[in-house]
């Protein structure tokens, strides 16, 4: 993972740097190390009791154990907080970080981990109730109520069993959007991040969220509203082009999460799946948000759309230079419905982008071209 270019991770590093840590015994990330070599890596805590210093990577958590997290908690207090990380000290509890967006994001976070698990017999048994009209209603592992449209073979089967979707990816969607954001979620399917946001960015954010199925915008737009969050969100039944025009939308039969505007029924037909084909209306970004409309973070799961939906979004992207974008990266995919990977990439770049990859351990690695281009699938996050 390259961290030297990090912000984050060099704002962190500094602040243990001017802690004066020399004989004092620290705890972080291995990969801090590149940064500040003294300090030791997680796997050292069951050896060492409680340190003077623990830096806690909001993506990695799970490496320190919610019961171990919980102890050590009890005897080091919080004394700095960013996007990324949380740092606790014997001498913290700094109120200021305590009431700080950063610091109630981490908590947010350690809350969903800490949650006690169901024995084995019960998780295998999840509550779900069929309503008729291929339509099922659940429950997810943070609370929400969520219906599921129960055709489908991509989403629902994870929601209905286990309660969750993409847990990797939805760590660090959690870590990222914060209260009081305006967050914009195209290709919501049934909403299973468009309730995490709506939640997240509470009553002083805006959520806006774009599904081109207009089966699963309707469920979407009754998932916000069984949850309560329909003051604060809009859900738009239309596709998000580069250009304002009717689009024949290509709607999988089963694996509902890969139709697009490039589906082909030679590619259902490899999943022994076949598509419909729905006329539906395109907008861009730039026509639906009046100029000078602040956002601060995009959520684009479009298959191969992703270009033309940031073509159709410069003046937003130019009028928000801290804006963060989290998107599907499938080379595969890209190359069939833009014709270039590199050109995209250039184009990201051109927009004034880093890019990091979501690792499977929900940490963010900066990617070359070619480290991106030889990935067969992966979820990015844009940073400026």
């Amino acid at each position: 993972m390259t961290v030297a270019h990090d912000r984050y991770w060099r704002d962190a590093a500094a602040f243990v740097a001017s802690r004066d840590i020399a004989n004092k015994l620290a705890v972080g990330p291995a990969e801090f190390r590149t940064l500040v070599s003294s300090i030791l890596p997680y796997d050292q805590l069951s050896a060492i009791g409680t340190p003077d210093l623990l830096v806690v990577h909001k993506g990695q958590m799970d490496l320190i154990g919610a019961a171990r997290l919980e102890e050590l908690l009890r005897d080091l207090g919080p004394t700095f907080a960013n996007e990324v990380f949380v740092i606790f000290a014997r001498d913290g509890h700094d109120n200021s970080i305590m009431k700080s967006d950063h610091f109630k994001a981490f908590r947010k976070l350690f809350s969903a981990m800490a949650r006690p698990k169901a024995a084995p017999a019960i998780q295998e048994t999840r509550m779900a109730v069929y309503l008729g009209q291929n339509v099922a209603l659940t429950k997810t592992i943070y609370g929400h109520k969520i219906y599921v449209d129960t055709r489908d073979y991509s989403l629902t089967p994870h929601l209905l069993l286990d309660g969750y979707w993409e847990q990797w990816i939805t760590n660090v969607f959690r870590a990222l959007v914060r209260p009081g954001m305006k967050v914009i979620d195209i290709g919501a399917n049934v909403g299973w991040y468009s309730l995490l946001a709506a939640d997240l960015i509470g009553q002083s954010g805006r959520l806006v969220s774009f599904e081109a199925n207009p089966e699963l915008s309707a469920i979407t737009h009754r998932n916000l509203m069984v949850n309560g969050f329909l003051e604060r969100s809009t859900v738009v039944p239309c596709a998000v082009y580069s250009e304002c025009k009717a689009i024949d939308f290509k709607i999988y039969n089963h694996y509902m999460g890969s139709s697009s505007i490039f589906a082909t029924s030679d590619t259902a037909a490899e999943f022994n799946d076949s598509i419909r084909e729905l006329a539906v209306n395109a907008i861009t970004l730039d026509s639906y948000f009046p100029a000078g409309t602040k956002i601060d973070f995009i959520k684009i799961d479009a298959e191969g759309a992703e270009p033309f939906i940031l073509k159709g979004a410069t003046r937003l992207l130019s009028e928000n230079p801290n804006i963060q974008i989290m998107m599907e990266f499938a080379p595969s995919i890209l190359a069939g419905a833009y014709g270039s990977i590199e050109k995209f990439y250039d184009e990201l770049k051109a927009y004034g982008f880093t890019i990091f990859r979501i690792e499977h351990d929900s940490t963010l690695a900066q990617v070359t071209f070619e480290e991106l281009s030889a990935t067969r699938h992966c979820d990015v996050v844009l940073k400026r």
